[in-house]
């Protein structure tokens, strides 16, 4: 088969490249697919309670947006992706993180809050991320573009192998042996 030599010097330039992008994500992706399927590598969670004393609460009906507004200062975490709610005199925040969680809940009456933080270890963190779980938009946007990029990378270096008669044979029964492969043991077949 025949192949277009710009399409040829195109896909080598396109495929250089991309390896340079790819290969700090597709490392990071390779080792936290790993650690993805070995949970018990990832450590007990550690568990810390903390209390704050408020001054100045304002008894007064808060609605959501003011009472954000008014606890982000005296936390440590932003509250982006806070889930909040109201029940009598308490407030209850839940703030999800890779890795982490904050829970806290304010005592408006007693102008107290507790923050419970859980902290999952640093290989449960990384499997978050790996999987965009708890992470901004940026985080999941680069797992899209990656993916993107990773399948251009394969289609040029497939486009290389073709002119390369020796290789191209053995590349595809190898390819298509692989393939079925997974797709039984992944239980489609």
């Amino acid at each position: 088969m025949k192949v277009n030599s710009h399409l040829l010097r195109w896909s080598r330039q396109i495929h250089i490249y991309l390896s340079v992008v790819l290969l700090i994500l597709l490392v990071f992706f390779g080792v936290t697919g790993i650690t993805l399927n070995h949970n018990e590598w990832v450590s007990s969670p550690v568990n810390t309670e903390t209390t704050i004393n408020i001054n100045h609460w304002p008894k007064e009906q808060t609605n959501k947006q003011q009472a954000l507004l008014f606890l982000q200062p005296l936390l440590a975490f932003p509250l982006y992706k806070t889930q909040i709610e109201f029940e009598d005199e308490l407030i209850l925040l839940d703030w999800q993180l890779a890795g982490e969680s904050y829970q806290v809940e304010f005592d408006v009456e007693r102008s107290q809050a507790i923050v419970f933080h859980t902290h999952y270890g640093l290989l449960a963190k990384l499997n978050d991320i790996h999987k965009g779980r708890h992470t901004r938009v940026i985080w999941n946007a680069i797992i899209d573009i990656s993916g993107g990029l990773v399948v251009l990378f394969s289609l040029t270096g497939f486009i290389l192998l073709i002119p390369n008669k020796k290789k191209l044979k053995p590349t595809l029964i190898i390819g298509i042996a692989s393939s079925v492969v997974l797709l039984a043991t992944a239980g489609l077949f």
